[in-house]
């Protein structure tokens, strides 16, 4: 194939198309930070949770000694802001002169609840443990270590407490409960309270805390609650994480169940069932192997099995690799950062980072997964399209313009077999029947066709193919009706090029030959790169260029990027049509 006026813009178009694709490194979070950040973003859960029980609309003390603790806790929280930007410590400092000078306590919860936002997100910090707490050894160290104050039931009845001031909270009181998320239990537990006899319990285990952080939100749920609420839970299919769960508040999921279609009433049962229970089981769900392995990792990697959690890491990435395409059908920027987190992941276990930033790797990962489980929840139809131009369009659409060009019956008739393989891979779902069904079917078609030109299309044919096959096996059985559509579409504009502009037809499929080739083989050395396991039990992650049209790491840039090179093959076409080459295709 020559075409000149293809020459010098076709190599500038795919190096922009490639180059434009390649993700940009994820800033890296700072760790060494991380337990300042923590106490800081506590202090302001304190002043949330506790300051309209302190002062009143009109600015009187309600609660001298709360008032006091408040005052103490956001003192401490300036002198962790220390190394923040000037900006965050002038709001944190003038949030502590609101407090002193008892300010309207909506308008300083609503300031604390905004710094706090902002706290976690400029770091993209998840205050959440890596894999669900054991239950028993949490009820082991509530009565061994807790019990003495706050009561075997979380009254706050214990012996040990009834003459304290501030007296133990009563995880029962519907007040304190309502202001109270496990992520802020376990700052409690980690650094204690200062001005209150509550004392630090750091030498806790990560798992112990997080255990006993979800065990004070269970108190005030009984097994009739919470057998109903597992009954919602399953009916409407409510995946319930640790992650989920560690940094909300009970109103704060009861408005995440709302918006899930849960009337008050069953969404109410089914916090119960979430707190009790579900926040100390494996994660269910369509995701639940991943979790499963990830949380696997972390526990190894606690007990120091280095080795043995290395495996467990690269299993869980190894069962998340099919579901990528599914995920992103609804959410393509939860499919991207869930490939970063995990890459982010197994790069430290492999560095020997200590077991606290690993976990909190891992916490960070399962966010992503929560979202991911709620887009396959809710396929979307245009991402269904998308995914299905991305997939086997160009492929399909040079097939339809090499089949149009001939009008034997014998290729009319291999273009319908093609067309049939098509819609049945779609519907089954199987890379094998695409690439084989597909390629026999063309044989046929080709049967009078020039040696190159036979070659073209089945190579063309096997593109298609592999095209359908991965898209009906990342499809949900409802979206395979839109998938045929737009592949009946892609192969029809092909035809129809065909009959009309058959010179142009021609360049055009040569064109987007190159382009899918090139899809393909980048797609295949990416995934590829990013299972590969190297010798001697170790992970070697390379960096190889990931095409967004394969899905991987969409972003604007890409986009306009590939937009503008996608610009100048046009230009290229249009300048080889110009110039008057003549199809050397026939």
């Amino acid at each position: 194939m020559k075409h000149p006026g293809l020459r010098p813009a076709l190599p500038a178009a795919l190096l922009a198309a490639l180059l434009a694709c390649v993700s940009g490194p994820e800033p890296p979070i700072d760790h060494g930070g991380h337990e300042d950040v923590r106490r800081i973003v506590a202090a302001l859960d304190d002043v949330v949770g506790e300051y309209h029980l302190s002062v009143d609309d009109s600015g009187h003390v309600v609660d001298a000694v709360r008032l006091r603790v408040l005052g103490t806790l956001m003192h401490d929280a300036e002198v962790y802001a220390r190394r923040f930007p000037p900006a965050e410590r002038a709001a944190l400092h003038d949030l502590s002169s609101a407090i002193e000078a008892r300010a309207a306590p909506a308008g300083v919860a609503a300031r604390a609840s905004s710094l706090r936002r902002q706290t976690l997100s400029r770091r993209r910090l998840v205050l959440a443990p890596g894999a669900p707490p054991p239950r028993a050894r949490a009820e082991e160290m509530w009565r061994s270590q807790c019990a003495g104050c706050h009561g075997l039931t979380g009254v706050g009845d214990g012996v040990q407490g009834l003459y304290l001031e501030p007296e133990p909270k009563n995880f029962h009181d519907a007040e304190v409960m309502a202001a109270l998320a496990p992520s802020r239990a376990f700052s409690r537990i980690v650094d204690g309270m200062r001005g209150t006899a509550m004392p630090a319990w750091g030498f806790l285990s990560a798992a112990e805390r997080w255990g006993l952080a979800f065990l004070v939100l269970s108190f005030q749920h009984d097994e009739v609650t919470v057998a109903r609420g597992r009954v919602l839970a399953e009916r409407h299919r409510v995946v319930v994480s640790p992650t989920w769960l560690a940094d909300r508040s009970d109103p704060d999921l009861l408005r995440d169940l709302e918006r899930r279609g849960l009337d008050t009433s069953a969404a109410a049962d089914v916090i119960a069932y979430a707190r009790a229970e579900a926040a100390f089981a494996p994660t269910e769900g369509v995701l639940a192997d991943v979790r499963s392995a990830l949380a696997d990792g972390v526990v190894s990697y606690r007990a120091r099995s280095f080795d043995e959690a290395r495996a467990h890491l690269l299993l869980a990435r190894r069962r998340l690799a099919p579901n990528l395409d599914r995920i992103r059908l609804g959410a393509p920027a939860t499919a991207a950062a869930l490939e970063l987190r995990m890459q982010r992941v197994t790069a430290a276990a492999r560095r020997g980072s200590i077991a606290e930033i690993v976990e909190r790797e891992v916490a960070a990962t399962h966010v992503q997964l929560d979202q991911a489980e709620l887009s396959l929840r809710q396929p979307s139809r245009s991402g269904t399209a998308r995914l299905a131009l991305e997939r086997a369009g160009a492929a399909v659409l040079a097939l339809g313009l090499l089949l149009s060009r001939r009008r034997r019956p014998a290729e009319l008739v291999g273009a319908g077999v093609a067309a049939g393989a098509i819609l049945g891979v779609v519907v089954a779902g199987s890379l094998a029947i695409g690439v084989l069904g597909l390629g026999l079917a063309l044989v046929v078609a080709t049967a009078h066709l020039a040696p190159r030109r036979v070659a073209l299309t089945l190579a063309l044919a096997l593109l298609a193919g592999l095209g359908a096959g991965e898209l009906g096996s990342s499809l949900p059985a409802t979206d395979a009706t839109a998938a045929v559509a737009v592949l009946a579409f892609t192969g029809l504009v092909g035809a129809a090029l065909g009959r009309v502009m058959p010179d142009a037809a021609d360049r055009v499929a040569s064109l987007l030959v190159v382009v899918a080739a090139l899809m393909a083989a980048t797609a295949a050395a990416g995934r590829g790169a990013w299972l590969v396991e190297a010798s001697a039990g170790d992970v070697r992650w390379l960096s190889v260029p990931r095409v967004e049209a394969v899905g991987l790491y969409p972003s604007l840039f890409a986009l306009a990027a590939a937009g503008a090179a996608l610009a100048l093959g046009a230009g290229a076409a249009i300048a080889a049509l110009t110039r008057g080459h003549p199809a050397s295709l026939r």
